[in-house]
């Protein structure tokens, strides 16, 4: 398998990793498995959340649970690789004790031996839609804002619909063009809301929804400014709101 060549492909894996693993309701599922197995882990935050993911998983670029129970090989390429972009593999007692938390709320128990931690940490964004792309057809028909019953009734929202209006139209903001990346950097990655043109709150019934005529990728800012005043049920445009930034930058 062809080992990790970024931290673009760290992050990828960290993504769909960290995707799978909250999403597996067993503590003895898989993916927990892989974590309890571990002696050598990438240490990352997903809001203020910290998680750790094995190494030898992570560092094989686009790495999958088919493609890692393939690979007979042991995890000392992996180490090697990932070391030239997260620094050295040592031991951290701060971070032991924050996987020991980690470890914990997984339910499962944590490796008799101390496990090694990369030196650097990385960050994604609690924003970040991990789902696949490649389980929902380019052109099918998905339907999103069906009622279900909770505690309250809230609405469904699909992930895969947010990750293929971002992959259409980006991660730049459409109202005032604020892009997360180029002033946070890498922690921005990713990084973006998005907006129902038509509101959820307004529809009853499950209705098809396209992700690119429906959806629009907007910043924290401008998605509260569309939503100001007027409320939930009637946003404003984009269009709107954009003049309504433009006639202010003029003043």
């Amino acid at each position: 398998m062809e080992l990790v060549d970024s931290k673009k492909d760290l992050l990828d894996n960290l993504a769909a990793f960290n995707n799978k693993l909250k999403n597996e309701r067993n503590s003895s599922g898989w993916y927990h498995e892989r974590v309890k197995r571990g002696k050598s882990f990438i240490s990352y935050k997903v809001g203020n959340e910290w998680q750790f993911a094995p190494s030898r998983y992570i560092g094989y670029k686009d790495n999958s649970k088919k493609k890692h129970l393939n690979n007979r090989v042991n995890g000392g390429a992996t180490n090697a690789r990932i070391s030239k972009f997260l620094g050295e593999r040592k031991t951290d007692p701060k971070k032991s004790r924050i996987f020991l938390e980690f470890a914990k709320k997984l339910g499962i128990d944590p490796p008799r031996k101390e496990p090694k931690f990369f030196t650097e940490s990385l960050y994604l964004s609690s924003d970040v839609d991990d789902t696949d792309p490649m389980e929902i057809p380019k052109n099918a028909p998905v339907l999103e804002g069906a009622k279900k019953s909770i505690l309250v009734n809230g609405f469904e929202r699909d992930p895969k619909l947010r990750k293929q209006c971002v992959q259409h139209w980006g991660c730049k903001c459409s109202v005032c063009d604020f892009d997360f990346s180029a002033t946070y950097g890498e922690i921005g990655r990713g990084f973006i809301h998005v907006h129902h043109v038509v509101p959820l709150a307004s529809i009853s019934d499950a209705h098809e929804v396209d992700p690119i005529k429906d959806l629009i990728p907007v910043c924290p800012n401008c998605h509260a400014m569309l939503h100001r005043s007027r409320g939930t049920d009637n946003p404003r445009t984009v269009d709107e709101l954009r003049n309504v930034v433009m006639d202010a930058k003029k003043r």
